[in-house]
């Protein structure tokens, strides 16, 4: 990237990082299974607006996991779908004590999309809650600096 990208530059870079290792395997319901396979591989083909399709009718059917709501958040932050994502990262924040897993993934990528719908209040916060977490701290810390200095400018 650019020798001095600007804040929604390095939030893109950092957020073209992000893919599903692997695919979630379900116990039971074949169908539920199903769906998580294809959404998985829709999200890993770049493909979004698909991979929410399949995460829908896994809602539906009840069947979501954190880690669902998590890619889905994902996703419709690529697709520029802001309101749509914090909404989807924030219900993943409330289901902690279900799953702690994608909890500092969740705050990283809460950060990124609150930058890319201009909202830097609220993203400052999270930021700063990664640079606790230690995980992604570096990049938090970048971007915080970046932060304040368009407040300085």
């Amino acid at each position: 990237g650019p020798s001095n990208p600007s804040v929604p530059q390095l939030a893109d870079t950092y957020l073209q990082e992000e893919k599903i290792l692997e695919p979630q395997t379900r116990k039971g319901d074949i169908s539920l299974e199903t769906l998580a396979q294809k959404a998985t591989e829709f999200y890993n083909d770049g493909k979004f607006l698909e991979a929410i399709g399949f995460w829908e009718q896994m809602e539906a059917k009840g069947g979501m996991s954190p880690d669902d709501y998590f890619f889905k958040a994902v996703s419709l932050l690529r697709l520029k779908q802001y309101e749509n994502a914090i909404e989807n990262f924030l219900r993943i924040r409330s289901m902690e004590a279900e799953n702690q897993k994608f909890q500092k993934e969740t705050n990283w990528m809460l950060a990124l999309t609150y930058l890319k719908a201009g909202r830097p209040d609220a993203a400052k916060a999270e930021l700063q809650q990664v640079v606790r977490d230690g995980w992604r701290a570096e990049k938090a810390k970048k971007l915080l600096e970046l932060l304040a200095n368009d407040e300085n400018r």
